[in-house]
């Protein structure tokens, strides 16, 4: 069984408002939708699980439907859709009175449910899987401080069973991610986190920076036959053992409203592709943040896509097996550049070396260029040639034996760092409105000619507080300190800093 897992889309946020470019991020958050629907239409996963925060806020009755009829490209794909904490279907959400297509399973509840279904037979030949079982709820309000996940195991039915859930802070249902993954699910898609993560080795390895590689496979299994009873899939998992009233206090079956086509199917071809894999490890039961699909304030660096698995069951020994791989897709990533100043850099300077940098129109020096290659070396190659800013480029994901034409372009945070001419401070406000450019840091100090300001006040309390730092080498906070003072001094006493 192929799947497709996304979250935190966010359709209808303006990612860095007020820049110049904020309104294209805006549609570049739709168009980045649409293209993982139009991937879907090539590839014809079997599910796809949107597991909260689909909108950034309430959704209208025509936004949805634009979303529907995205999903009504896929018909044979199964749309398994919650709300998360920023569209949460609340009183009098257009969540709740809309109709979605046949092939869209939408949790209006707000306690956690389970909806079953037979697969086509096509993929019960390819995968040994007959039977899903998906869990999920919506949020109906803001906040869920309560640990909802922590205690669910699946029903008592043969197959697959996969939990969408959304949270994992204290406001937003804190999760205890042990008990979650060893708690005999075969998937667990996660939302609300907006940097993809997949869990490894008993913790969650964060995808791209400084974690597992952007392009990477990772396996889990469950030795769990068919028909195998949820208490005893707990008890194999080591946590803890689950009770059968527990569990039916936090999971109410529903019986399935999908209707599928079937005409049309066919099987995919990719099984070969992910045998491959790289650092895989073996967990309980997968499960994986799928991070948003596009970066969407200036924190949210490294890569952003989403999240494509295949779950199997081995004929022989019914044991399940989940493999997941991250796909970038994101148009923009954000970058942070160190960008150096000495006493000799003027202000005009200093904006020409920002826009040539951030703006694709020239060539950077390799020193610069080196230095975002040191940043960002998922996307390295792009700049193999010189060219920064928004140049479209081919990334390439190992899911299938093509590569996927991403448009990407670079945002950039910008960090002044080094010692600048006292009488002049870097213009902010100005290398804000360049192109590109989401943020800016300014942690350059003045380049003061100690002896020479030692020497000039001396006997003065200037001079005397000077005397306090020399003689020896002075930690990076002793020598804020020391620039700090300083100012603080020649302010009080009306002098030109």
């Amino acid at each position: 069984m192929k799947f497709y897992h996304i979250a935190d889309v966010h359709l209808g946020a303006v990612p860095d408002r007020g820049r110049p470019y904020s309104e294209q991020r805006r549609q570049d958050i739709w168009d980045t939708f649409r293209d993982m629907i139009h991937l879907a239409v090539r590839e014809q996963p079997d599910c796809l699980f949107v597991c909260g925060d689909l909108f950034h806020r309430q959704p209208l009755k025509r936004e949805l439907k634009e979303v529907d009829y995205l999903f009504s490209l896929i018909p044979d794909t199964r749309v398994f859709l919650m709300a998360g904490n920023h569209d949460f279907a609340g009183e009098g959400s257009a969540y709740r009175r809309f109709s979605w297509s046949p092939n869209v399973f939408f949790f209006s509840q707000e306690k956690l449910s389970a909806v079953s279904l037979e697969l086509f037979q096509e993929t019960a030949r390819r995968s040994g899987i007959r039977h899903l079982t998906v869990y999920g709820h919506s949020y109906q309000k803001r906040e869920y401080r309560e640990a909802l996940y922590d205690r669910v195991c699946p029903l008592e039915k043969e197959g697959v069973h996969v939990l969408m859930a959304h949270g994992g802070d204290a406001s937003h249902i804190p999760m205890d991610y042990g008990k979650i993954a060893s708690g005999g699910f075969d998937y667990v898609a996660m939302g609300h986190i907006h940097r993809p993560a997949i869990w490894q080795g008993g913790k969650l390895m964060p995808v791209g920076v400084d974690g597992v590689s952007a392009s990477t496979s990772m396996t889990g299994n469950r030795t769990m036959p068919p028909g195998t009873r949820a208490e005893s899939a707990a008890g194999m998992a080591g946590d803890r053992m689950m009770k059968a009233g527990v569990r039916a206090e936090n999971v109410t079956e529903m019986s399935g409203n999908l209707t599928m086509r079937s005409e049309g199917y066919s099987e995919l071809g990719i099984s070969e592709n992910l045998r491959h894999t790289t650092g895989a490890a073996f967990v309980d039961s997968c499960m994986a943040y799928a991070g948003a699909p596009e970066p969407l304030e200036v924190n949210d660096v490294g890569a952003h896509g989403f999240i494509k698995g295949e779950i199997s069951i081995d004929p022989r020994t019914g044991d399940h097996r989940t493999r997941v791989e991250f796909v970038p897709v994101a148009r923009r990533t954000y970058v942070s550049v160190e960008i150096p100043v000495t006493a000799s850099t003027t202000g005009l300077e200093l904006e020409d070396r920002v826009r040539r940098l951030t703006g694709g129109k020239a060539t950077i020096s390799q020193q610069d260029q080196e230095r975002l290659l040191s940043v960002d070396p998922i996307h390295a190659e792009q700049h193999a040639g010189g060219y920064v800013g928004q140049k479209p480029d081919s990334q390439r994901y190992r899911g299938m034996d093509r590569e996927v034409q991403v448009a990407s372009g670079y945002l950039y945070r910008i960090v002044l760092t080094g010692e600048r001419d006292p009488q002049w401070e870097p213009n902010v406000d100005r290398l804000l409105a360049l192109e590109n450019v989401a943020d800016v840091t300014d942690y350059t100090r003045p380049a003061w000619d100690w002896e020479a300001l030692s020497r000039q006040y001396q006997g003065q309390l200037i001079g005397r507080f000077l005397a306090e730092y020399e003689g020896r080498e002075l930690s990076p906070a002793e020598q804020l300190s020391r620039t700090y003072g300083l100012e603080a001094l020649l302010t009080a006493r009306g002098g030109e800093i």
